[in-house]
């Protein structure tokens, strides 16, 4: 299993010397992957439940591959309607060829109206059909020679040439984050993986049957990797209480925000927050489940988990959790 951090690069982490901090010790730590997330304004009424700072997320994934030799970078998950798809297009392929082939793509469709509005995104309404047409804009930009042309509902251009193209071949690789049926759906059609927000084992195990049995009846045989966004994670003494938070406080938030699930509780605790040998049989029950690759969140919400926190906690799942899981 590859085991990636999702890097803060909000409020307090938003400055240059922790961002750098975290990103070479999740590559001096053996991670797989840095995920960043993905904001480009907060309006006012979601400043309670989102810090109102964020360092952008493309940006982010340039300055950290730039910086480092191995480590691969991505995005938890980056929303495709807020950026021209044949601009993002060249961003990324340029991040790919001048890394070595180190981008990978997750992406949803968004959910915080407000933030659609602000940056002039396609009505918020269709953000799932942009999405798709978007990913289909990526695909036909990084896959062979031009001059290419597309003809969609959102985006039409003929006869461009879009060079250099990925190192990856035949593209960047396209997760598709979300856990509700169309989401699902979406990742067995045009993804290359499938990236939700903590699902259940015994949901995730059924989940990944579906993508599998869809993928099947379309015929695509293509390498896929089904992923999982974790919840908090914390690596915690013996006899250490466990947070138990739920995402924005549970329900009582806009109901925009109540796209995060409830975390999924295992033996009476939240997942990923207990000892080290309850966080090993966390990972062996997902594994068992088919989760190929985990992003793991050492702060969440928390005001307690300060970057030296963060760290630590980075250095203890290294340390104690992965070389018993098999890696």
């Amino acid at each position: 299993m590859d085991f990636g951090v999702v890097i803060p690069t909000w409020g307090p982490y938003c400055r240059p010397d922790v961002f750098s901090e975290l990103v070479e010790a999740a590559e001096s730590l053996g991670y797989g992957h840095a995920w960043f997330g993905d904001h480009i304004v907060i309006p006012d009424y979601g400043v309670k439940l989102s810090r109102a700072e964020w360092f952008e997320a493309v940006a982010c994934s340039a300055f950290g591959a730039g910086s480092t030799r191995r480590l691969r970078f991505g995005f938890d998950v980056l929303v495709m309607p807020y950026r021209s798809p044949v601009y993002l297009a060249q961003q990324l392929a340029t991040i790919d060829a001048l890394s070595g082939g180190r981008v990978t793509l997750a992406v949803g469709v968004g959910y915080m109206r407000g933030e659609f509005e602000a940056v002039a995104a396609p009505p918020y309404e269709e953000r799932a059909a942009v999405t798709e047409e978007y990913v289909a804009v990526l695909r036909n930009l990084w896959e062979g020679p031009g001059p290419k042309t597309f003809e969609g509902r959102f985006v039409t251009y003929r006869d461009v040439h879009a060079e250099p193209r990925p190192v990856q071949t035949p593209s960047i690789p396209v997760w598709i984050g979300g856990n509700i049926p169309r989401a699902r759906s979406r990742a067995a059609r045009i993804g290359d993986g499938w990236h939700p927000l903590w699902p259940s084992p015994e949901d995730y195990a059924r989940y990944r049957a579906e993508i599998e049995a869809a993928r099947s009846a379309a015929g695509r045989t293509g390498p896929f990797v089904f992923s999982y966004s974790c919840p908090e994670t914390r690596v915690l003494s013996a006899g250490t209480t466990p947070v138990g938070r739920q995402p924005y406080g549970g329900a009582a938030v806009p109901e925009e925000f109540r796209y995060a699930p409830n975390v999924p509780a295992r033996d009476g605790r939240p997942i990923f927050q207990g000892t080290a040998e309850q966080l090993r049989e966390d990972v062996a029950v997902l594994a068992k489940a088919g989760v190929d690759q985990l992003s793991l969140r050492f702060w969440a919400g928390s005001k307690d988990i300060t970057p030296d926190v963060f760290i630590s906690q980075m250095q203890r799942f290294a340390n104690e959790v992965i070389p018993a899981s098999g890696n």
